[in-house]
């Protein structure tokens, strides 16, 4: 339902309630509301809520989801400009979901407004501002993807929390001024023949209506989207199949043609990127050269570790060989003797 659109039946009450000459609407030709306020609806109806409550629903968790996800950032890391947009654009979605919805849904189930002037107000002044801030979001994301493609060197200075907050709250300014007017004109009407009560948007002077029309569709809609489409499709000739998907999210398209800036920077781009792969191969021959070191100096240890192994061998061998040498000569030594002292005399056995 617009923000101009009369609430409080499901039916069309644009012939019925007729401006009058003195600025006042003519009620008396409005139908009187058949059906019960639960059932006996209509089909069309008892879908339009079936509808709303899919839509409310879903749109309650995904939103919900989403500001509880960026919203819990690590201590000491800063939120980066793009999750504060969409953060934003989540928490004016989930806002209309709760403040709207469930309001606008009772026009579908009740045959008169029950709600009083404030909610009649409210739920088509807080509409426009959620439509309103969904829109300049969507807007601002666009710029700052410009500004990171187009304008890299210097992003860094611009794209900053501080920034992007100080454009969430302009943006959130200029929807409830432009807003405004819609609250102002939103007022309650009530037909005395059947006691019925309608929500209706009421302006003096025509005109003025026309106006604030115009002003709502060229800065609302048209504006908008000449800016997003000039973010989004001027980057497209600026970068390669790389950038595009990282930074547009759309279609893969070639550069061809382009001013020298924008040659330099793709240039630019290629060059770090071939930077970074020497950067990466630098690192895997230093890591096979230490794989390298770190295998000559572990077959270095072996081999010092079978040369003393082979020494101690070798010593052992010696001390066993003279051990065994002493023991023969002694055994020797004795047999002369035994020998000398039964051949010849014992005093030149002595000199043994």
């Amino acid at each position: 339902m617009e923000p101009g659109e009369p609430a409080g039946v499901p039916f069309n009450l644009s012939r019925a309630a007729a401006e009058t000459p003195r600025g006042e609407f003519n009620l008396s030709g409005l139908p009187e509301a058949e059906g019960k306020p639960l059932f006996g609806i209509g089909i069309e109806n008892f879908i339009t809520l079936i509808v709303f409550g899919l839509i409310f629903t879903l749109g309650v968790l995904g939103n919900t989801l989403v500001i509880t996800v960026l919203a819990r950032s690590k201590p000491g890391k800063r939120r980066s400009t793009t999750n504060i947009f969409i953060l934003n654009l989540s928490i004016a979605d989930l806002a209309y979901l709760l403040f709207c919805i469930p309001f606008q849904s009772t026009v579908y189930v009740l045959p008169t407004w029950v709600l009083g002037a404030f909610i009649c107000k409210f739920i088509h002044y807080f509409f426009t501002i959620s439509m309103l801030v969904s829109i300049f979001t969507l807007s601002a994301m666009s710029v700052d993807r410009y500004v990171a493609i187009v304008h890299s060197r210097r992003s860094s200075a611009l794209r900053v929390p501080r920034n992007a907050m100080l454009g969430v709250g302009l943006i959130w300014a200029l929807s409830f001024a432009m807003a405004s007017p819609v609250a102002h004109h939103q007022r309650i009407f009530h037909r005395e023949t059947s006691n019925q009560t309608f929500c209706w948007e009421f302006w003096p002077n025509p005109r003025h209506k026309k106006v604030y029309v115009i002003c709502t569709f060229v800065f609302g809609y048209l504006l908008p989207l000449l800016l997003i489409s000039f973010c989004y499709a001027k980057p497209v000739f600026i970068g390669d199949i790389n950038l595009c998907i990282t930074f547009l999210w759309t279609s893969l398209v070639f550069m061809k043609r382009g001013s020298a800036r924008e040659r330099n920077l793709l240039l630019g781009e290629r060059e770090r990127r071939e930077e970074r792969e020497e950067k990466k191969e630098k690192r895997r021959e230093e890591k096979r050269r230490r794989e390298e070191k770190r295998e000559e100096r572990e077959r270095r240890e072996e081999e010092k570790k079978r040369e003393r192994r082979e020494e101690r061998e070798k010593e052992k061998k010696r001390r066993e060989e003279n051990l065994l040498s002493e023991k023969k000569g002694k055994e020797k030594e004795k047999k002369e003797k035994k020998i000398c002292k039964q051949n010849q005399a014992p005093t030149k056995c002595h000199e043994w």
